[in-house]
């Protein structure tokens, strides 16, 4: 009969085994739980404020319009066009002033040149 035991012993041992490592696993997974609840509950909360006068009240503001998709496009749409009537004023004036700084050196160069040559 012992004969008949012997190749159920490491089936024991096994399983033996696994029911250990099953247990120390539960065992890890209930202190590290325990762990992360002990210092969730040691640190401290913030409370919120009751500021009832402060609150956000639920009654729409009757001064609120909702815009409709056309409006937005057009009230965009106007403040694209000043910032184009913007840009261009600028490089008129930027345009004219260099304009006007060639103009006055080119007849510094020509007033130069006569001076440098009178029989021309």
């Amino acid at each position: 009969m012992a004969a008949q035991t012997l190749p159920i012993l490491p089936m024991l041992f096994l399983y033996q085994y696994c029911a250990l490592d099953w247990i120390s696993s539960q065992i890890t997974i209930f202190v590290s739980y325990s762990m992360s609840e002990i210092s969730a509950s040691s640190s401290p909360r913030v409370q919120p404020q009751s500021t009832h006068s402060q609150s956000i009240p639920n009654t729409p503001d009757p001064s609120f319009k909702p815009r409709t998709l056309g409006e937005i496009i057009a009230s965009e749409w106007e403040k694209l066009s000043e910032e184009a009537q913007n840009i261009e004023r600028v490089n008129s004036r930027r345009k004219e002033r260099e304009d006007e700084e060639n103009y006055t050196e080119g007849r510094r160069r020509l007033q130069r040149f006569h001076s440098s040559a009178p029989g021309l």
